[in-house]
C-alpha cells in the first residue's frame, strides 16, 4: 500500500503518469476545498443565514 509518506504528495495525487504543474495545483486546491469548505464553512454560513432570517421575522 502506497501512501504520501512513502511516495510523496505529487505521486499520490497525480499517479504514476504525472500531471502538469497547473493540473497538480488545481487538483490539490480542489481536494482541500472539498475537505474544508464543504463540511466546515458551508454549515457555518447556513447557520448564520438561518439565525439572521429568524431575527428579521421578529
Amino acid at each position: 500500500m502506497y501512501n504520501i509518506d512513502s511516495r510523496g504528495l505529487r505521486t499520490t495525487v497525480c499517479g504514476t503518469d504525472g500531471f502538469s504543474d497547473l493540473v497538480f495545483v488545481l487538483s490539490t486546491v480542489w481536494t482541500l476545498v472539498m475537505y474544508t469548505v464543504v463540511p466546515l464553512v458551508l454549515p457555518i454560513i447556513l447557520v448564520f443565514f438561518a439565525s439572521r432570517s429568524k431575527r428579521a421575522k421578529k
